[in-house]
């Protein structure tokens, strides 16, 4: 008889084998575009055939109550330590340097200059949807100005134009590009 040392040794191993051979099934029907459950076809833009997608939803929806109660207290325990997760997850920064760009810029919105004190939503992280980079902190009323014109110029330039001549100015539809 084996002792249980050479056993507890002997299962890591094949547990490992397992979870990487697994790991690996998944990756193959993944691409395939297979669901990675059972193999059959995938739904379109999806990991999973329709019976293990509608099994998917129906325990997120099961446990959805469960999950939002867990991560409202979490906030709720540490609201910083959300923020700053937050932060890094969608923007790559952190919660000191979110502080030092609202330092720098005074607490104000980057474009229309209105202090955090007059706003109803804290200040927003503005990005380059291009490259990444963020540029600075907005209210989310210029934040929201800067999606509606696709932080394309050219598109920005020809509203100023209009504003400009208060829209007595025929301008020529605009081709597109920076």
């Amino acid at each position: 008889m084996r002792n249980k040392e050479h056993y507890a040794e002997w299962c890591k191993e094949y547990r490992d084998k397992h979870k990487a051979d697994k790991k690996a099934l998944y990756e193959a029907r993944k691409a395939a575009g297979l669901c990675i459950y059972c193999g059959e076809l995938a739904v379109p833009d999806r990991t999973l055939c329709a019976k293990h997608a509608a099994r998917h939803k129906a325990y997120q929806q099961k446990r959805r109550p469960a999950n939002n109660e867990y991560w409202k207290k979490r906030y709720a325990d540490n609201p910083r330590k959300s923020k700053d997760a937050n932060l890094k997850n969608s923007y790559g920064i952190s919660i000191e340097e979110y502080e030092i760009m609202f330092e720098k810029q005074g607490g104000r919105c980057a474009i229309c200059g209105k202090h955090q004190s007059e706003l109803t939503k804290r200040l927003f992280v503005d990005h380059d949807h291009k490259t990444g980079q963020v540029r600075g902190l907005l209210c989310a009323n210029c934040n929201a100005g800067l999606g509606h014109f696709y932080d394309d110029r050219g598109i920005m330039f020809h509203a100023i134009v209009y504003i400009a001549h208060k829209g007595d100015v025929q301008i020529r539809p605009y081709e597109g590009g920076q």
